[in-house]
């Protein structure tokens, strides 16, 4: 039987952690700067979006036979702009935070 509570002694000590200014390893092993995190997030916004307003531009022109696609896109679409703004707002409250804290 597994035990759920991790006695003092096994916790790893303050040295052992991250130094500041380094990055946190991602994974799948590699170090991803949050800069980059963010861009790619963005970049993923664009590229769903354009998706979704050339299906349903199609579909719109009559250029496709199935109706879903163009749902799915919308919805895809829709969670992009949710994730990223929720991700955008995070960011902003967790840095107002850091101004915040005393030194």
């Amino acid at each position: 039987m597994s035990s759920f509570i991790v006695p003092m002694s096994n916790l790893p000590s303050i040295s052992s952690l991250a130094k500041p200014g380094q990055n946190v390893q991602a994974s799948s092993g590699e170090d991803i700067p949050f800069s980059d995190f963010l861009q790619k997030a963005v970049g993923d916004l664009n590229q769903t979006g354009e998706s979704a307003r050339s299906t349903m531009y199609g579909l719109a022109l009559g250029d496709t036979d199935d109706l879903h696609t163009g749902a799915i896109a919308a919805v895809k679409s829709s969670t992009s702009i949710n994730f990223t703004s929720s991700l955008v707002s995070t960011a902003i409250r967790s840095y107002n935070e850091l101004m915040r804290m005393q030194i």
